[in-house]
Parts: C-alpha cells; sequence; structure tokens
C-alpha cells in the first residue's frame, strides 16, 4: 500500500485511560450489556451472541466465542461481526478480552480485530459485510490466499490489527516471533505480510506480552479519535494499562471508504477474525468479552474520565 503514515509521539496512559464502558455511561447510554446500535454495545462476556453474525468455524463455547472453532484439527477460518454498522470517522473506543492457547505447542496463526466495508468476496459466495471472511493459516482470516495458488481475496476495504504468533519465514519476511501489526485491504488478494503493514509493535522481554499465545488472558484498548489511533495490551492480572504499544497518526475515514450513516458519521462493520495452519500448527483464538463505544464525550465529561485513570471492567474467566 502506498500510504504514507508518519508517528507520533506516544501519549502517557493518564490521556489514554477512558474506558468504553465510562464513554457509554457519560454519554447516557446504560451500563449494562447491549447488543445493538450504531452508537455502541457491550457484552461483558458472551452467554448470549443476540447481534452478532458468526461465519466459518466461529462458535459460541459456553460464554465466550472461538474465532476459528474449538475442536478444529488442520486449517480452520473464522470470523464473527457486528449486526449493525458502527459510528467510525468521529471517533471511538473499544476493549476486548482475549485467549490464545497453542493446542500442539507449534505455534500456528492468530487473529485480528478488524474494521471493514467490504464489497466483494471469493466467487460464488456473499462474503462481504457480515459474512465477510478471508483465508485460513497465515491470512488469518481476513488476508487472501491467492499468492499460494487459493481463491479467497481476503476482505477488501478493510483495517485490520493483527495478532500474530506464528513466524512465517516462506511469507516474505514476516515479522519474527509474536507481534502486533496494522494491515489495510484496499484492494484484494493481500497477503498480511511485514511488507504489507502500515505499523507494527514487538513485544519487548518483561512487556508482559512477548508469548500471548501462553494460555493467559490478555486485555487490549484501542481509542480512535480523528486522525489518530492508538492501542494498549496488559495481562488480564494486572491492573492497569501500560504506554500504548501502537500511537499513530491514522485517519480511518481515509483509510477505509466508510459508509454513510446518519448526519453523515462514517459507518462500518466491527469484529474479529482467526485462522490457523495445518494440524500441528492449530491454535484457539478466543475472546471472551468485547466493547464499543462510538461516541465522543463533551469536553467536560472527558476531563472527568480522565480525572479517574484507568477504568478497568470487570473480566469474566
Amino acid at each position: 500500500m502506498s500510504t504514507k503514515i508518519s508517528k507520533i509521539s506516544r501519549l502517557g496512559a493518564g490521556r489514554s485511560a477512558i474506558s468504553a464502558a465510562g464513554l457509554m455511561a457519560v454519554a447516557g447510554l446504560s451500563g449494562q450489556a447491549m447488543a445493538g446500535g450504531p452508537s455502541g454495545f457491550s457484552y461483558p462476556d458472551f452467554s448470549s451472541t443476540a447481534g452478532l453474525a458468526l461465519n466459518g468455524h466461529a462458535v459460541k463455547t459456553g460464554n465466550l466465542i472461538d474465532i476459528n472453532g474449538a475442536t478444529q484439527r488442520g486449517a480452520s477460518v473464522g470470523s464473527f461481526w457486528h449486526l449493525d454498522q458502527q459510528n467510525i470517522s468521529l471517533g471511538f473506543t473499544t476493549n476486548f478480552s482475549f485467549r490464545i492457547t497453542d493446542v500442539f505447542g507449534a505455534g500456528g496463526g492468530g487473529f485480528a480485530f478488524s474494521i471493514h466495508n467490504s464489497n466483494s468476496g471469493p466467487s460464488g459466495t456473499a462474503s462481504f459485510g457480515t459474512s465477510a471472511l478471508g483465508a485460513s493459516g497465515g491470512a488469518l482470516g481476513y488476508g487472501s490466499n491467492m499468492a499460494g495458488g487459493g481463491t479467497n481475496p481476503g476482505i477488501n476495504r478493510s483495517f485490520n490489527v493483527e495478532f500474530d504468533t506464528f513466524y512465517n519465514p516462506l511469507a516474505a519476511h514476516d515479522f519474527p516471533g509474536d507481534h502486533v501489526a496494522v494491515h489495510v485491504w484496499d484492494t484484494v488478494g493481500q497477503m498480511p505480510v511485514a511488507a504489507n503493514s502500515i505499523a507494527h509493535a514487538l513485544p519487548a522481554m518483561g512487556s508482559g506480552w512477548e508469548n500471548i499465545s501462553d494460555g493467559q488472558i490478555y486485555d487490549v484498548r484501542i481509542q480512535y479519535v480523528p486522525g489518530f489511533f492508538e492501542m494498549f495490551i496488559k495481562r488480564s492480572t494486572d491492573a492497569f494499562f501500560g504506554p500504548a504499544i501502537l500511537s499513530e497518526n491514522f485517519d480511518l475515514s481515509v483509510l477505509v471508504p466508510l459508509a454513510p450513516g446518519p448526519d453523515s458519521i462514517g459507518q462500518a462493520w466491527v469484529g474479529f477474525t482467526a485462522g490457523s495452519g495445518a494440524i500441528q500448527d492449530f491454535e484457539r483464538h478466543q475472546i471472551l468479552s468485547w466493547d464499543f463505544a462510538g461516541v465522543i464525550p463533551a469536553p467536560g465529561a472527558m476531563a472527568l474520565l480522565m480525572l479517574g485513570g484507568v477504568v478497568g471492567l470487570r473480566r469474566r474467566r
């Protein structure tokens, strides 16, 4: 992709301490679990999947969602999306907790948080909108496998934050080991490799996320205001997020063709994808909770939230 993205300095954790639950509360939205509307939703767990579309091998397992299946062996792929397109262009905050289990100890695959407005899919299928689904293995459920002779072009018109756990030396100089990377698919047929990434983060020793496929629960917070994107990650057992691992001046209205919503607010589908490779590479990628707030509080309310520091979400295991 030719779009040039320049980094700006990272912000301290104090400025970045606003949770989606807090945003919804200040905006007058219910703090209880809610499943619909373009301004946000909350799933403290997935005892109910109302308002979601699950595709491929994605399955509800108890109170969580296994994105690429719970008992699959061999190549697997899945996705799930909220049924309502969400407000994106004016900013949002999303929080989710995840767990990756390396079933056979060989790594293999990863998952992504994805924002998309896809208008195409594999020939003969309806793989767009809330049924969007990319290829398995290194494509992580949003990318394409066409470079390897497959037929799945991936999810175009998408912005993807991937959590990749497998180093694939055959995939055009993949990032080494566990990493987070951002990929924008403006055309079909792309692979999520280092050369196509517009931002990435590699964990330092002692960072707390150097082995995200260790079966532990991790919390992620992504915040976006027009022109600026940042992401935080921590173990669920840690009380607070540290500094952002990604701080970028992204304009999502430029990177993703958003759908016009009420009052010309740009909207898109939001959700998760995951893929795993051969039998010996199988991983389970689980989402345990998720909330999304596509609202921006008034300046006074923003200051009030910041005063309280990090507002942690209660995570259920």
